[in-house]
């Protein structure tokens, strides 16, 4: 009896990386950015207008549109937001719906045509070993946050840039829409003490111990993230869908 010829399996292929179109930026020389608003020294920053309001709306509707909604546009594909899973244990509570892609050249216009370049250059203080803000990581994250959606009390860790093999030193959020769009609440919040003010603490201490980041769209929030991290946390919006692109600062020499 001859020997059975082995059969190899047909592996799918695995589908490429999203890339986002490069319609979503507005004009083609890179913008200047002006000075931050520090909400707590070397350890929170805001850059207002980090982008226009025409490239908030259209990276938004990439997501929010019945295409996305389907899994399908004029390419066959369509970027599609799933919810967070349930929490594992030590984990921070999560509610918001998110999408995760890994597109380098977005980084990189992200970092060079906002104006973050030059500007976090200038606002972030290199690393005790030397390293300064070369980039922004490949990993680009979209959340979006329906009334009452979550983000609980969390700390941001360390990641390495997928496209250089870098470490991440900042975290950084841009608010895609914000109390111009009819957003109430979504705001992020830090805690100073590390610690959430409980229940018995009085308003006066829960003030002190907190630090508000304002939702206002096109702004850019920036913390440290690892060892120097805040404990933070995104509050519920109350009226009004938040949205949120997410990526880190990537430091290099």
């Amino acid at each position: 009896m001859g020997k059975q010829k082995s059969q190899t399996k047909a592996v799918p292929a695995k589908a490429a990386p999203y890339v986002f179109p490069p319609s979503v930026w507005t004009g083609k020389k890179p913008r200047t950015l002006g000075p931050p608003t520090t909400l707590l020294a070397s350890q929170i920053l805001l850059f207002d207008s980090t982008l226009l309001a025409e490239e908030c709306r259209a990276l938004v509707g990439l997501f929010d549109s019945p295409s996305a909604a389907a899994g399908t546009g004029s390419s066959g594909s369509c970027p599609t937001l799933e919810p967070s899973p349930a929490a594992r244990r030590g984990e921070a509570q999560r509610t918001n719906h998110r999408f995760s892609t890994t597109d380098a050249s977005f980084a990189a216009a992200l970092f060079a045509h906002t104006g973050l370049a030059a500007a976090l250059s200038t606002h972030l203080a290199p690393t005790p070993d030397g390293r300064r803000p070369v980039g922004l990581s490949a990993n680009i994250r979209i959340y979006r946050y329906d009334p009452g959606a979550i983000f609980g009390p969390h700390y941001d860790d360390h990641a390495t840039d997928p496209a250089s093999g870098l470490r991440t030193e900042w975290t950084l959020l841009v608010y895609l829409t914000g109390q111009q769009d009819g957003v109430d609440g979504g705001q992020t919040v830090f805690y100073e003490d590390h610690a959430r003010p409980g229940p018995g603490a009085g308003a006066g201490s829960k003030e002190r111990g907190r630090i508000v980041a304002p939702l206002s769209r096109g702004t850019a929030l920036l913390h440290r993230h690892g060892r120097s991290c805040m404990l933070h946390e995104a509050l519920p919006p109350t009226r009004g869908t938040k949205w949120v692109l997410r990526s880190d600062v990537v430091f290099g020499r």
